[in-house]
């Protein structure tokens, strides 16, 4: 890294551009398939040319991005220079909040097509000790705009690695989030699993969250922790998804240049079972006031970049207190604002991307195979004696009680003997 000569094409290129540029066809092609099922496979996206792209993002000088350092300055400035009455109109905007508000009429359906949950589900995730327990706090106490107990979410769990179980927070009536436990870093693959699961069958309040290589000791503990079950919480479909990342903690990974660790971040982040459509998870920097102004900028440009996304529409600076009480002059309304229009731009991004209504043959198909997927051969076998039992009992019931002759010739059909053969 000292003594190499790298060159970006642009000031603008994000990380994407760099792993393309870099990779071969082959690369290029398996960033689009994301199987998440083997070691083997994974090895394809944790390529020569993913580190490639981390090393020119390390050694380029993020302070020539002039126009990007501009721009989040004068949003900071913006945001500062808010008054209480454009934070109370955001914060009575989202209280305010309905399901299916923001949903596009587009390919000929109306409002009435789209499938709108009761409530929409926003999922937090992030590395361990990316502050995301702090973040659903804070949420808490800007939404209810208290300075003293709003602390709801567990802040630090065994071993001080975070949440071990799903937590569902009811922020409003229309919807809630999820504090997940973090991902560890060592192994991305059991993460990527993970997420697979939690975004293809959904999330429950209570689950333990498991890792095939956790000790014994841990299962233990998750097993007694959690010996009251959660089998009567409401299993919900995660509807958007809220990335957290801890800047001194990407700091540290800047300066050690710590590609490993970027990678596993990268690999997480593009995980397409967080992605909606074209729609990828909204990015939280938190701690960033525990570093100077100048690397929080740099900080914040240099996880959009490595992401691939705006760092100014896109990642959130948004500072998290972590005590149950707040000194209310210690509370500022640039900062509310933000974690605010964060929530706000989630909603409108879950709303964008709800599906539409089956159709109602589609609908019997799905019925049919998740049926014959769940129950197995067998259940399956008696679910049929059982309907053609059920069929047959009606059938006397309708004989036995004189019907119309309408009804008597349907079942003299039914029981039309064949004709034997000469």
């Amino acid at each position: 890294m000292g003594g190499e000569s790298i060159k970006l094409q642009s000031c603008d290129e994000s990380l994407e551009s760099l792993i393309l540029s870099q990779s071969s066809p082959g690369i290029a092609v398996a960033e689009n398939r994301w199987p998440c099922a083997s070691d083997s496979m994974l090895e394809v996206h944790k390529s020569q040319g993913l580190a490639n792209g981390i090393h020119n993002l390390l050694a380029f000088d993020l302070w020539k991005d002039q126009n990007l350092v501009d721009r989040i300055q004068k949003q900071s400035e913006l945001l500062h220079q808010s008054t209480a009455e454009e934070l109370e109109d955001v914060r009575d905007e989202i209280n305010r909040y309905r399901p299916g508000s923001g949903v596009h009429k587009v390919g000929g359906v109306s409002h009435a097509d789209f499938d709108i949950p009761e409530v929409i589900t926003l999922l937090v995730v992030g590395p361990e000790g990316a502050g995301k327990s702090s973040l659903i706090n804070n949420m808490i106490r800007v939404l209810k705009d208290v300075t003293s107990g709003f602390s709801r979410a567990q802040i630090y769990g065994y071993r001080q690695s975070g949440s071990m179980f799903l937590q569902e927070y009811l922020l409003h009536k229309h919807f809630c989030v999820f504090d997940s436990r973090g991902f560890s870093n060592i192994n991305v693959l059991e993460d990527l699993n993970i997420v697979k699961n939690w975004m293809s069958n959904g999330v429950c309040h209570g689950e333990p969250v498991c890792r095939p290589s956790d000790d014994m000791k841990i299962r233990e503990d998750l097993e007694g922790r959690g010996r009251q079950g959660n089998s009567g919480y409401t299993l919900r479909k995660v509807n958007f998804v809220i990335f957290v990342v801890n800047a001194c903690k990407l700091q540290q990974m800047r300066e050690q240049h710590d590609v490993a660790a970027l990678e596993n971040l990268v690999l997480l982040y593009r995980c397409p079972y967080l992605t909606f459509m074209d729609d990828v998870p909204v990015v939280v920097m938190t701690h960033g006031d525990k570093l100077d102004p100048h690397e929080c900028i740099l900080a914040r440009i240099f996880l959009g970049k490595l992401f691939g996304v705006s760092p100014v529409d896109q990642v959130f600076d948004i500072p998290c207190f972590t005590e149950r009480t707040v000194h209310p002059e210690d509370v500022h309304a640039a900062n509310d604002l933000a974690l605010l229009k964060m929530l706000q731009l989630s909603l409108e991004q879950a709303d964008t991307n709800l599906p539409c209504k089956e159709k109602f043959t589609y609908s019997i198909r799905g019925v049919l195979k998740s049926t014959s997927v769940q129950l197995g051969i067998w259940q399956l076998l008696y679910f049929v004696i059982l309907f053609c039992l059920l069929f047959e009992i009606i059938i006397t019931i309708i004989h036995s009680s004189k019907p119309t002759p309408w009804f008597r010739n349907i079942f003299k059909y039914a029981h039309k003997k064949p004709k034997r053969g000469h």
